[in-house]
């Protein structure tokens, strides 16, 4: 109740809604095509990916979002191709997020690969006003929903070696602003595309033959948000279980877990991850906001490369 009373006077109010950020997820170092589009492709194999994640669970319209992404190396690979689906809610809020990205992959040597990708972009903004609850019955602001597609473009680079990687990328370069009504200066809200840009990096320390540190770290800049920085330390145990635990600079602390059954210990021809994270922010927030959850599956196809041994931690 109180939350729709805070929507309520940020639409009518304000004038204007900044849309949400980009979806950033706690177990993001297991797929960073999210907000990378230079990542398509480094997995050397089709792989799909499923992130399902629940934002605050003790607030009212807390935000919510699914994710599915696709990608996979062609032509000898040095070309990535992927795509990507994100459906975020927040309270009376909608975005539906579908994008193409493309990676161009230049082998160094061996074990070092350079790429650069480029993402086309299209998202849909939906209000849904009705859900909203009016000071007075019947008042024809409350009695509508608002839905309209805009369009943007992300670009990334992606440097990655057998043990560590380093990406720098951006999202929404377009940065432009979103109208519902149909003339800009008399809308009621607008939706405000914001840049995003993320420094991505991580590497293996490996401690003995089955137990390796697995540090890796994330900075995202934006316009109406303080610098935000993730930073994680995962325990990979025989390339199959990892065990970490992360902290947020907005106060939050996480505990993620991943297990993958890879072609090594007896699947042919594919390999199968699941995992989960659970984040609680730190002092009396979290009693009012409640913890967060979320889950990871992958699924990926050895079609070309049933040798890879150690390649999801990476």
């Amino acid at each position: 109740m109180l939350y729709h009373w805070m929507v309520a006077g940020m639409l009518f109010s304000a004038g204007q809604l900044h849309a949400q950020t980009q979806p950033l997820f706690d177990q993001y170092q297991f797929n960073q095509m999210i907000f990378n589009p230079a990542y398509c492709g480094s997995r050397q194999a089709l792989e799909t990916s499923f992130f399902l994640h629940r934002q605050s669970v003790r607030m009212d319209g807390a935000p919510s979002t699914e994710s599915l992404t696709a990608h996979m190396p062609l032509f000898n690979d040095k070309v990535g191709l992927g795509i990507k689906a994100f459906h975020d809610n927040i309270g009376v809020t909608n975005k539906e997020y579908f994008a193409i990205d493309y990676a161009y992959r230049m082998h160094l040597n061996n074990d070092l690969v350079f790429s650069i990708g480029l993402e086309g972009s299209i998202t849909n903004y939906n209000v849904r006003y009705t859900d909203l609850e009016a000071y007075a019955t019947g008042d024809p602001a409350f009695s509508g929903n608002e839905s309209f597609w805009v369009p943007n473009a992300g670009a990334g680079i992606y440097f990655a070696g057998a043990k560590y990687y380093i990406g720098l990328s951006s999202l929404g370069l377009l940065a432009q602003d979103a109208y519902t009504g149909e003339i800009p200066d008399t809308s009621v809200v607008s939706f405000e595309q914001i840049r995003h840009i993320y420094l991505t990096t991580g590497f293996l320390i490996d401690i003995t033959d089955k137990v390796a540190l697995k540090p890796s770290f994330l900075l995202k800049l934006s316009e109406y948000t303080p610098a935000q920085l993730d930073a994680n330390l995962g325990v990979v145990f025989n390339n199959t279980f990892m065990l970490g635990g992360g902290y947020r600079t907005n106060g939050s602390v996480s505990v993620t877990g991943e297990y993958i059954l890879h072609a090594g210990n007896g699947i042919k021809d594919h390999e199968f991850g699941l995992g989960y994270s659970f984040n609680t922010m730190l002092g009396n927030a979290s009693t009012y906001f409640g913890p967060s959850h979320e889950v990871y599956i992958v699924y990926r196809f050895y079609n070309q490369h049933p040798d890879i041994k150690n390649p999801r931690f990476f």
